[in-house]
This record gives structure tokens, C-alpha cells and sequence, in this order.
């Protein structure tokens, strides 16, 4: 085989196996892995001023609930847990947040509890959810409400308690759940 057959061959080789846009990707997102480069820590933080202004919370006792240290990226899952920090031996429990990277081949979660109104905030629809209390909340004059909303292949929530319908932390939370995917998303 001549040197030039050779070269060609091999740099032919090497264009095909690198795949340096000879043929066009039609789903480029499935090719690309989208993580947050944020920290488990920030997500925690983010709502920090929402459960601290609505719920009067001086004090919250925060969790990460993903098995990762919170000083670790948020990759493509992240979820954190608050609670009021009243020194009491069992705290009583606000609610939690998540931010999840949505994977088109994941099967839609059914959500216990029944579906509310969808409120609309800078342009994004953030829908409710109504969820039967947690077991261990015996406080029954008051329901918990998710919050979610997608944004560019983020999906986020936000769980809290609710007085009732029209308690205007409903309108509080959606704004946080869009700002907080906004900042923190990929």
C-alpha cells in the first residue's frame, strides 16, 4: 500500500471514529451530558429566605437528602430537606426542594394527591399539587401543596404547607421554584 493510500485511509478512519460532524446529530441533548456544575449547598440555600420570611423560621435545620455531602455538585439530581430548628427532639417538618435534570427516556412519577391550578410566573407555568400530609405532621388544619416547574430540561419543586387555596405563599413558592432552576440548572 502507497504512504498516500495509507494516510487517506487512516485520516478518513479518524474522521469517521471522532464523528467531526460528518453526519448530523438530530438529538443533540441525548448526546450531551447536562449536569448543574452548582453545589448541593446552594440548592439548600436557595429557599433558606422563603421557609425563614413565610414560616418565621429564626432558625432552620437544612439536609441534604441525596446521599451526597453538600459541598458535592448537584449533577443531575438534587434534593434538600427543611425543618424548624427549635432545639425540640422532633422538629417540626416545612418542606423540601428539588432540582432533577428531566430525561426524555424517564417515565413520568405519578404524584400522590390531587392537581390544583397552574399559576404562571415570568412566562413559565408552575403547577400545583395537593398532597395528603406527611404521617408524621399532626397538624390537619393545614395540607401540603407541591410546586413544580420545567425549564430547559429542569425540572423543579417545591413542598410547603399551605393554609389554605389562596394563602399567598403559593404565589411566594412559584417564584422561588422558577428563580432557583434558573439559577442553578446546567
Amino acid at each position: 500500500m502507497s504512504i498516500l493510500k495509507f494516510a487517506s485511509a487512516a485520516l478518513l478512519g479518524s474522521l469517521l471514529v471522532s464523528g467531526c460532524g460528518l453526519f448530523p446529530r438530530s438529538h443533540p441533548e441525548k448526546w450531551e451530558v447536562n449536569e448543574s456544575v452548582h453545589s448541593l449547598q446552594e440548592l439548600c440555600d436557595y429557599p433558606k429566605e422563603f421557609f425563614t420570611v413565610w414560616f418565621k423560621a429564626e432558625k432552620l435545620k437544612i439536609s441534604s437528602t441525596t446521599s451526597s455531602p453538600t459541598q458535592d455538585k448537584i449533577g443531575s439530581i438534587g434534593s434538600c430537606s427543611y425543618k424548624l430548628d427549635d432545639g425540640s427532639e422532633f422538629p417540626q417538618y416545612l418542606g423540601n426542594n428539588v432540582l432533577e435534570r428531566h430525561s426524555e427516556d424517564a417515565k413520568p412519577t405519578e404524584s400522590k394527591g390531587r392537581p390544583g391550578r397552574t399559576l404562571t410566573i415570568d412566562g413559565v407555568p408552575v403547577s400545583e399539587t395537593h398532597l395528603p400530609n406527611p404521617s408524621f405532621v399532626d397538624d390537619t388544619t393545614r395540607h401540603y401543596l407541591k410546586l413544580t416547574a420545567t425549564i430547559d430540561g429542569w425540572d423543579g419543586e417545591l413542598e410547603f404547607n399551605v393554609d389554605n387555596d389562596s394563602d399567598p405563599k403559593i404565589e411566594a413558592g412559584a417564584q422561588v421554584v422558577v428563580k432557583m432552576i434558573r439559577a442553578l440548572k446546567g
